[in-house]
């Protein structure tokens, strides 16, 4: 059971560099290459609008494009969701996380490059915990930060 050809169309990738799966079944990738999120379901059946890759998996909708707005990715890295469906991802190339719902839309975005300790060099990795805390991987500054979620 796989997905995913070298290409930039629906359920094709570009250097891919992080999955997280939601309970119910909802798969989303981060694209490096392709500076998207891309969103699956797993299921039989597609639902409207969606467009099944191989038996059991369907597209949903993809977001992002090359850039340094709201939205926009350089190189996003790792992602990962809490148990209100928010989405986190690790925009490496624009030195920041940005937290989107669960459908996709923008929500907000986590600091940007600098010296400051509450700044991130590189972000290539994030978690969240049970209790809604976000651990990032800064890797140029060679260390973790927690944010409590609010």
């Amino acid at each position: 059971f796989k997905w995913g050809t070298s290409g930039t169309g629906n359920g094709q990738f570009n250097k891919p560099s992080g999955i997280a799966v939601s309970p119910s079944g909802l798969v989303y990738v981060s694209d490096y290459g392709n500076n998207m999120i891309q969103m699956f379901q797993l299921i039989n059946i597609c639902p409207t609008g969606s467009t099944q890759i191989v038996p059991g998996v369907c597209f949903l909708k993809s977001w992002g494009t090359f850039g340094s707005g709201n939205g926009q990715f350089n190189g996003p890295g790792d992602i990962a969701l809490d148990s209100s469906s928010h989405v986190y991802v690790a925009d490496s190339g624009n030195h920041r996380i940005q937290v989107f719902n669960g459908s996709g839309a923008f929500i907000s975005t986590w600091n940007s490059d600098g010296p400051g300790t509450a700044q991130f060099g590189v972000p290539t990795g994030v978690a969240v915990d049970k209790n809604g805390t976000v651990y990032v991987l800064d890797k140029i500054n060679n260390r973790i930060r927690k944010i409590v979620s609010e």
